[in-house]
């Protein structure tokens, strides 16, 4: 299973995001270890939603907000979550 192109995009952002969390002045910077990870982690969980939704997927479609960021694309999209 691969990610479309906008859900490849709101994975990078995703990354980078956590990136930012991750330095001196973030909120995640006493959980180096955990932080570092938990991007792969969030992605896991939404191919593992993906499939649940449909089997036969090949994708990961980033409009269907299998991956959901704050300021996302979709007005379905409630920011901050992970659907």
């Amino acid at each position: 299973m691969r990610l479309d192109s906008d859900a490849n995009d709101l994975s990078l952002i995703l990354r980078g995001e956590i990136k930012k969390l991750l330095l001196e002045t973030g909120d995640l910077r006493q959980l180096s270890g955990f932080g570092s990870k938990l991007a792969g982690a969030i992605l896991r969980i939404a191919l593992s939603l993906q499939i649940l939704q449909d089997v036969d997927a090949l994708e990961v479609d980033g409009t269907n907000n299998a991956i959901c960021l704050p300021g996302g694309k979709s007005s379905r999209c409630r920011p901050g979550t992970v659907t």
